[in-house]
C-alpha cells in the first residue's frame, strides 16, 4: 500500500480526537441538567419559571431529560403563578408538610408520577390543595404511613385532574372533594388500607364519579359525607360512583353528617352488580332550609351535584 507524501498522521489524529471531544461533550450536554431538583424559593415570584425558585438554577422539565423535582418542608409550600409543561415527563413529589397550591388558570402537565407522601417515618405527609387549574399526566399517589407524623392530602373544590394511568390513596392518605365544580379522570381509582375519601357539600350539592374502569376500596378506607351549605328543603339525588367495577365501603366505615336519619333525610343505594351505581338522595324537608349539624352512619357510597371524576377504560 503507498502513502501519499502529503499525509500527515498528526493532523488525522488530532481530527479524530476533534469528533471525539465534540461527541463526548453532546452527550454531556444532553444529560447534564437530569438532575433532582429542590424548590428553594429564592425568587422574586412563585414562578414555577424563576431561575432562583430552583436549587439548580435551571426550570426542570424543560431540557428533555427526566428530572426528580422535590418540594420539601413548609418553607418549599408555593402558589405557582403559571404554567408549565414536562418536556420528558418527570416525578413531582411533595413532603414533610410542603404544600402546593393550584388556583385556576394555571396548569401542571404531562409529569409521570406525582408523590405526596413523608421522606420516612416519622417524617410529615405533602399536600396539594387545588381550588383550580389542570393537573394532566399519568399516575398520582397520596400516600402516608401509620409511622408518619401527618397525612398526605389532596384537597379538590375546583379545576380538573386528568391522569393516563391511575389515581392510587395509600395507608392514611386522605382525599377531600368540596362542592360541585372539581373533576378527576383516571384509568383507575383505589383507596388502600386506612385512607379516607370525603365529600363536602356546597349550596350546589356535590359531584359525581363515572368509572369505566375500576373504583376498588379496602375494607378499612373510610368515606364521610357531609352536608355543609346544601339546602336540604328542596331534596337532590346525587350520583356517587357510576362503574362496571366496584368494591364497595364496609358499612361501618361510611359516616353521613348532617341529613338527618337514614330513612328520613337521606337513602344510600349500592349496586354492586347492574349498573354498579352508588347513589346518595336527599329526601325533600321543607322545613330543613339549611343542613343541621349532627349525623349517622349508613352503608353506602354518595353522590354528588357535577363535580365529575371520571375513569376512562384501561386499554
Amino acid at each position: 500500500m503507498s502513502v501519499s507524501p502529503n499525509f500527515k498522521p498528526w493532523k488525522y489524529m488530532m481530527t479524530v480526537r476533534n469528533v471525539y471531544l465534540l461527541t463526548a461533550s453532546v452527550a454531556l450536554m444532553s444529560v447534564s441538567h437530569s438532575a433532582t431538583m429542590h424548590w428553594q424559593g429564592e425568587g422574586s415570584s412563585d414562578d414555577w419559571h424563576d431561575l432562583d425558585n430552583w436549587n439548580t438554577k435551571y426550570v426542570p422539565g424543560n431540557n428533555g431529560e427526566e428530572d426528580n423535582v422535590i418540594f420539601e418542608g413548609v418553607e418549599d409550600s408555593c402558589t405557582p403563578i403559571s404554567s408549565f409543561n414536562f418536556i420528558k415527563a418527570s416525578n413531582f413529589n411533595l413532603r414533610d408538610e410542603a404544600t402546593l397550591t393550584l388556583e385556576a388558570g394555571v396548569s401542571i402537565s404531562n409529569f409521570e408520577n406525582v408523590r405526596l407522601a413523608p421522606n420516612g417515618a416519622p417524617k410529615s405527609g405533602g399536600h396539594i390543595v387545588q381550588t383550580g387549574g389542570n393537573l394532566f399526566g399519568n399516575h398520582f399517589y397520596v400516600a402516608s404511613s401509620r409511622k408518619a407524623a401527618s397525612r398526605s392530602s389532596h384537597t379538590l373544590s375546583g379545576g380538573t385532574v386528568s391522569l393516563t394511568g391511575k389515581y392510587e390513596v395509600k395507608e392514611l392518605g386522605d382525599v377531600v372533594l368540596t362542592g360541585a365544580s372539581a373533576s378527576l379522570k383516571a384509568s383507575l381509582i383505589n383507596f388502600i388500607g386506612a385512607s379516607t375519601l370525603t365529600f363536602n357539600f356546597d349550596t350546589s350539592g356535590i359531584g359525581s364519579l363515572t368509572s369505566e374502569g375500576i373504583f376498588k376500596v379496602s375494607e378499612d378506607t373510610v368515606l364521610e359525607i357531609n352536608a355543609g351549605s346544601y339546602d336540604r328543603s328542596a331534596g337532590g339525588s346525587f350520583t356517587l360512583v357510576n362503574a362496571n367495577r366496584y368494591t364497595g365501603f364496609a358499612t361501618s366505615n361510611i359516616i353521613v353528617n348532617g341529613f338527618g336519619a337514614e330513612g328520613e333525610g337521606y337513602t344510600l343505594t349500592q349496586d354492586h352488580e347492574g349498573n354498579g351505581d352508588l347513589i346518595f338522595e336527599v329526601i325533600a324537608d321543607p322545613e330543613a332550609s339549611v343542613s343541621s349539624s349532627g349525623g349517622s352512619s349508613a352503608s353506602a357510597l354518595i353522590g354528588f351535584g357535577s363535580t365529575s371524576v371520571v375513569i376512562s377504560r384501561p386499554h
